[in-house]
């Protein structure tokens, strides 16, 4: 079907976009309306985990304030807030990670489902981490 310019030029500007942050591997990829999507469906679970955590980010800050009850907390030793994310970063990888294993020892690519709940976790933790580290991150949730 005809598409005019400007829809075009906007498809055609994700799919360069997504080329440049993913493999676009059509058999790891999920379509939509007969259509491949511009990243494959572990980068789709990324994005839809960094999503996810945008989202929750104010609930779950207002749910962290009603629990503190006004106690205060003490602050993270040097450094340790930097170790803490480090590490949620490491076991969020796990599940990916876990996945291209499968794949490499066997040779059967996991369905894409899988691959997609596998790249959940990392854009979940990624997507916590900017936000915590936002200036006025800590004030803007109380």
């Amino acid at each position: 079907p005809y598409q005019p310019a400007p829809v075009y030029l906007l498809s055609f500007g994700t799919y360069l976009v997504g080329s440049l942050l993913c493999h676009q591997r059509p058999e790891r990829s999920f379509f939509l309306w007969g259509s491949q999507m511009p990243v494959c469906a572990r980068c789709v679970g990324i994005y839809a985990g960094a999503a996810i955590a945008a989202i929750a980010w104010p609930f779950v800050g207002r749910l962290t304030s009603l629990r503190s009850n006004g106690v205060p907390s003490l602050p993270a030793p040097e450094g340790g807030a930097l170790r803490s994310a480090r590490m949620l970063l490491i076991v969020s990888i796990v599940p990916a990670a876990a996945t291209l294993v499968y794949e490499w020892t066997t040779g059967a690519m996991p369905a894409n489902w899988i691959r997609a709940l596998s790249g959940l976790p990392i854009g979940v933790v990624v997507a916590w981490i900017v936000q915590s580290a936002a200036p006025g991150a800590a004030e803007g949730m109380r």
